[in-house]
């Protein structure tokens, strides 16, 4: 076995590790370049046992965060690139939700993890200072932009209807702190008001709900109604701590909420609607609507032009014929019943006005939201 009780890669030269090894070059070899029907067929039936056997590979070869210990760098690149295959294939979209959401957990803890976090200031060297680096230095950057580009591939290749609900559902357990050993050094990071994998998770929700609502179809595949009793779950459990990690992702997961409702009422009113019908009447999501104005939007824009005032102000109708304009959901959103339980942070502006609002890249490697170059096997 490649990986220990400890979660851990067995040590190298031993049986075990060049068994490992061997096996994992065998798989690259036949998910890259696929010999007869039965080896696609294959990687279609295990897409998913293969890519979580892969995550734990990368889990393994980063000793489960420990950051006293070197990453065993033969096994993580062979392990990428795999991975990254697999996404560039047919089979993506063979894969089930749970393993989406493993490999988003394990890329975003991987490219947060103090070994790696420190090369990414250096992702956008050009080709000739990346040549000046030490050996060691070309294989740690070689492996943060090869995370990269597996997160990029997953993202754009997987289903949408999965990729999305997974995030949202990533960001809720972190909160809880629910993703086992993967945030440990989160913890520090928070005190330090550093930059930490909740935020990773929420700048990438953000840049997704970008994406969709400028796309041709927006947020096409993606059970809205879902989505939204999952934001729902998000805000009615979100701990109550006026701490920046609860702020910034609640501040996230709003602006997202917000991205979805602008994009889908303007494209997809009558969807939006029927999605919105079956929200509980004290969702929290109706009160983030009644205090973004979303409802409010609609009912002003919708306002019949015949409309005239008298001589005491007052307009003929006007509320008969403005409550008809607004949409069902509005006036479930302004009932007697709405959510009325504290606010967690939705005014707080530190994460509203940063450029990371619009891009999950760490804040020093703003300059693209992906890394366009691959990796090969790195020997030892």
């Amino acid at each position: 076995m490649l990986i220990n009780s400890s979660k851990e890669i067995v040590p190298a030269g031993t049986p075990a590790y060049k068994e490992g090894g061997n096996a994992l070059k065998g798989l690259y070899a036949i998910i890259n370049r696929p010999s007869d029907p039965s080896e696609v067929e294959f990687l279609h039936s295990y897409v998913n046992e293969i890519v979580l056997a892969l995550c734990d590979c990368i889990h393994g070869a980063f000793y489960a965060g420990n950051a006293e210990k070197r990453p065993e760098m033969y096994i993580l690149a062979i392990s990428i690139t795999t991975l990254t295959v697999v996404f560039s294939s047919d089979a993506v979209t063979s894969m089930q939700r749970y393993t989406v959401e493993r490999v988003l957990l394990e890329l975003c803890s991987k490219i947060m993890d103090p070994r790696m976090e420190k090369f990414s200031e250096k992702a956008n060297l050009p080709a000739s200072e990346i040549a000046t680096l030490a050996p060691e230095e070309k294989r740690y950057l070689m492996v943060f932009k090869a995370l990269y580009k597996a997160m990029r591939k997953l993202t754009e290749r997987a289903k949408p209807g999965d990729v999305y609900p997974s995030v949202i559902n990533l960001l809720q357990r972190l909160m809880h702190n629910d993703v086992g050993d993967y945030n440990k050094n989160d913890t520090l990071k928070h005190l330090l008001k550093e930059d930490s994998l909740d935020q990773l998770v929420g700048r990438i929700l953000l840049k997704l709900s970008h994406v969709q609502a400028s796309s041709l179809t927006p947020f096409e595949g993606i059970d809205i109604f879902g989505v939204l009793m999952q934001m729902h779950m998000f805000f009615s459990t979100l701990p109550q701590a006026e701490v920046m990690m609860v702020d910034i992702a609640n501040d996230n997961m709003r602006s997202a909420l917000k991205i979805i409702a602008e994009s889908l009422m303007k494209t997809r009113p009558s969807a939006f609607e029927v999605s919105m019908k079956d929200i509980p009447a004290t969702s929290p999501v109706r009160q983030a609507f009644e205090e973004m104005g979303i409802g409010q939007t609609q009912h002003n824009s919708t306002e019949p032009t015949g409309l005239h005032y008298e001589q005491n102000d007052s307009i003929n109708n006007g509320n008969s014929n403005l409550a008809s304009a607004a949409p069902p959901w509005y006036h479930n959103a302004h009932s007697k019943n709405r959510f009325s339980g504290p606010r967690t942070g939705w005014e707080c502006s530190f994460w509203r006005n940063s450029w990371a609002k619009f891009h999950f890249l760490p804040r020093f490697c703003c300059q693209s939201w992906c890394i366009n170059q691959c990796t090969t096997p790195v020997d030892n």
